[in-house]
């Protein structure tokens, strides 16, 4: 009985906020989920399982297995599904980076409605990702979602009006718009809104302090000179009152020599005075000056960042994450560089991005090192005892090269060492030189020496070598056609469970081809292969129930099977699983 969508809706909501409650409520929360996006098909269950395998919400996270799942939604129409697909393809995990894609299915989503679609097309068209730079598509874009109180279109949208790209230049629309940004949390509009208050009050300073000099009858300075010395004391003389910005202003003054002699002592000072009223950009600019240079303090540095971090600075984020990533300061830890990296790089700093990817490549490249260390030392120990003649490790060694597994594919080395595993009676290097033959890899194509060295290893029996035999008399390839014999080796291979032994002695039965034909064995054979995870005997068993010509209608088991064999990719019953619908 399928479940009402909102009743669906609601019972899935309820299980996946189970997940924060309990790590056993949540196995079996896990598994309901699972269990109702295969069965059911269902999107938004599809959907929840591969958001949970992006976040790893307690389960193993698997980019590749969430961008399975969320594509399987997302062309079901599930809108959310669409959106997390293409990030997926713009950021480049658990597939290859790939604009192109990731655009058209931002497309899609924002076609439906989706604000932070609309965003990333704003963001893809401002720079030429997948389409060419456009920046009158980018306004367009990021206006519609900043409309929408996006804040990050909104930080956007202040930059084109500010730089006048795609839209007339307006330095009083970006702050508008960077002000309402700002509202909402966006760090970067509210250092920018920072920057534009401290150049006016330096201005509006100066001005004072001429415009009193005037009356004392003092001349006027053009630049520098008494000004200047006017309004960096009554600057400190503010920052002696308690006002944090004014503190990190005069910081700054003394760490960059700025009108004031550079003192990294007052710098610090200051910084730290400023940081203390909880002030972000003090505590980030502390930690920044302390961690490398001749005032380090890289425990006290690290201290500050935290505390700016913590409280989401982007900045300090992408500095902490470098800490951790190098090892200044800390113990390298590469996921926690990740975290902080990935942190900033929600609030789509540009940055933060790179340093995901340089640190995805640098894990990547280690596992890959370890990986190629490990076949390497895997390899000599099966070359010694080859030579020694050890037909599996002499199988072991073919099969690599055969595969490209740790050392680069080359065919004829990899028949070497199968023949001479095969020679040995080696079962496995039999049939794999039976496939080499067969296919013509590396050598001339033989039917006759492939269908030799099958019948030598299904003699061992040996289930898939016993398949292979089927099949070669079933079409008279390498030996003379003969069905009954096919179905004797099917047989054989299917009852010691070779499913695609299984799914072709099922054939045989609904054709009657060296076999009488029985529908009833014919069924009895499918499904053990689609019990198997046969994607073609649950696609054939979905449309034998579903037409009922052959056996009796029954949709309920024909959509069960189809959306057995639809989660695994078989497009046929993606289609046809769309028609029942």
């Amino acid at each position: 009985m399928a479940i009402k969508p909102r009743v669906f809706v609601f019972y899935v909501t309820a299980l996946f906020s189970s997940l924060c409650v309990s790590p056993i409520v949540y196995g079996s929360a896990f598994e309901s989920i699972k269990k109702i996006a295969t069965e059911l098909y269902d999107s938004s269950a599809q959907y929840l399982l591969g958001h949970m395998y992006a976040t790893g919400q307690q389960i193993k996270q698997d980019y590749v297995e969430a961008a399975k799942w969320f594509k399987i939604a997302a062309q079901q129409g599930h809108v959310e599904a669409q959106l997390d697909l293409a990030k997926m393809h713009y950021h480049g995990r658990g597939m290859q980076q790939n604009f192109d894609i990731a655009r058209s299915w931002f497309e899609k989503a924002a076609a439906k409605g989706n604000i932070e679609a609309e965003y990333f097309l704003g963001l893809t068209s401002k720079n030429g990702q997948g389409t060419p730079r456009d920046f009158q598509k980018a306004f367009s874009a990021f206006s519609k979602a900043a409309k929408e109180d996006h804040t990050h279109s909104q930080y956007e949208l202040g930059l084109l009006y500010d730089h006048g790209q795609g839209v007339s230049k307006s330095h009083d629309k970006a702050l508008t718009w960077w002000k309402k940004a700002a509202k909402n949390g966006s760090t970067e509009a509210q250092q920018i809104l920072d920057h534009a208050a401290d150049e006016d009050e330096q201005v509006s300073t100066a001005k004072g302090s001429q415009a009193k000099d005037s009356q004392e009858g003092a001349p006027t300075p053009k630049t520098g000179g008494d000004s200047s010395s006017t309004m960096v004391a009554r600057l400190i003389e503010k920052a002696k009152k308690g006002d944090a910005k004014a503190q990190l202003q005069v910081a700054e003054l003394y760490r960059l020599g700025k009108k004031v002699d550079a003192n990294n002592g007052l710098a610090k000072e200051w910084y730290v005075k400023a940081a203390k009223q909880n002030h972000l950009d003090a505590q980030f600019r502390l930690g920044e000056m302390l961690l490398v240079g001749s005032a380090a303090d890289q425990t006290e540095a690290l201290s500050w960042l935290q505390k700016a971090a913590d409280q989401e600075h982007g900045n300090a984020q992408i500095l902490l994450g470098t800490a951790y990533q190098n090892g200044v300061g800390t113990t390298q830890d590469m996921a926690k560089a990740m975290h902080w990296f990935e942190k900033a790089a929600a609030k789509d700093m540009s940055l933060a991005k790179a340093k995901v990817n340089e640190v995805q490549t640098h894990l990547a490249r280690l596992v890959e090192q370890n990986k190629r260390a490990q076949i390497k030392e895997r390899m000599l120990g099966y070359r010694r005892a080859a030579m020694e003649g050890n037909p599996d490790a002499q199988y072991q060694i073919g099969l690599m090269y055969a595969k490209g597994i740790g050392v680069k594919q080359y065919l004829p080395e990899a028949i070497n060492w199968l023949t001479r595993a095969a020679e040995g009676n080696h079962g496995k290097a039999q049939i794999e030189l039976g496939k080499l033959y067969f296919n013509g890899e590396g050598i001339i194509k033989n039917d006759s020496d492939a269908f030799n060295w099958f019948n030598k290893s299904a003699m061992l029996e040996n289930p898939e070598a016993q398949y292979w035999v089927g099949t070669m008399h079933l079409n008279g390839w390498g030996v003379t056609k003969d069905a009954n014999k096919a179905a004797q080796y099917y047989s054989l291979a299917a009852k010691s469970s070779e499913a695609n032994a299984q799914f072709a002695l099922g054939d045989l039965f609904k054709e009657g081809t060296g076999v009488s034909l029985s529908m009833d064995d014919a069924l009895f054979w499918y499904r053990q292969a689609a019990l198997q995870g046969h994607d073609k005997a649950q696609f054939i068993l979905g449309t034998l129930y579903m037409n009922g010509s052959e056996v009796g209608k029954n949709i309920v088991e024909a959509e069960k099977w189809l959306r057995q064999a639809a989660v695994q990719g078989n497009e046929q019953a993606q289609v046809l699983l769309g028609k029942l619908r």
